[in-house]
């Protein structure tokens, strides 16, 4: 069973369940004993070599893909991705949003994070935005991370247009095209994360698919739209 959330016994001074003798088991234990939340993944992680960072990402990564209901409950009977999913999303935009803004200090290995989120916005031309240096060197949980994102919204698109094509004569249709589209440039972004890997080919796929989808929708829409002025007419 998962103790306090980490945020509250950081702040109220409690100690940890276990403590490990280096920062990646102390993470890993971490992940096993709490409540997991970018937040504090992300403090740890900036604490960490770029060669711990490695580890103990693959450790998080591993959570989220295999054991997605450990994130936010004690029991796997008490999980399901409808209940859970817009709040992966959310963490997963910070895990993303973190990565892009965090350099290694090749000098030490030491990692830091930088204001800006291009490869340009380093310091030194020896040091190297993170999340460049695991995509030139094709690290798995680099990869497994923007598939399980992927994953993410390609649920929450499924969701937005099952409400749009259950909504074409009603004036929601758009809200929920909107969501669709929003969705859909976010997984055509993630696919190009992905890029050189085994995942690239699928995801790739599965954008085109979802913009036939939504272009589909449009024309159902445009008929209805049709169909109705045309009956307004013939009264």
């Amino acid at each position: 069973m998962h103790v306090l959330f980490r945020v509250i016994c950081v702040a109220i001074g409690l100690s940890r369940p276990l403590v490990a003798s280096s920062r990646v088991e102390q993470f890993v234990i971490d992940l096993r004993e709490c409540y997991v939340n970018v937040g504090w993944v992300a403090n740890d992680l900036l604490k960490m070599t770029a060669d711990e960072c490695k580890e103990a990402v693959t450790a998080f990564v591993t959570i989220l893909r295999e054991r997605p209901w450990f994130y936010f409950c004690n029991h796997e009977e008490d999980f399901s991705f409808g209940r859970y999913r817009d709040r992966f999303l959310e963490q997963c935009k910070e895990f993303d949003r973190f990565l892009r803004c965090v350099a290694i200090d090749q000098e030490t290995g030491q990692l830091f994070c930088v204001e800006t989120v291009t490869p340009n916005s380093v310091d030194h031309e020896d040091d190297m935005l993170l999340l460049v240096h695991w995509q030139n060197n094709g690290y798995e949980a680099y990869y497994d991370f923007y598939a399980f994102y992927a994953d993410m919204v390609i649920k929450g698109l499924i969701r937005a247009i099952i409400n749009a094509d259950a909504h074409r004569d009603h004036y929601l249709f758009d809200q929920y095209v909107q969501e669709a589209k929003t969705l859909t440039e976010r997984l055509s972004q993630l696919v190009s994360c992905l890029r050189g890997s085994k995942y690239h080919r699928r995801y790739t796929q599965q954008a085109r698919r979802f913009l036939s989808v939504l272009n589909l929708l449009q024309h159902r829409r445009n008929v209805a739209l049709q169909e109705t002025l045309h009956g307004f007419c013939e009264l």
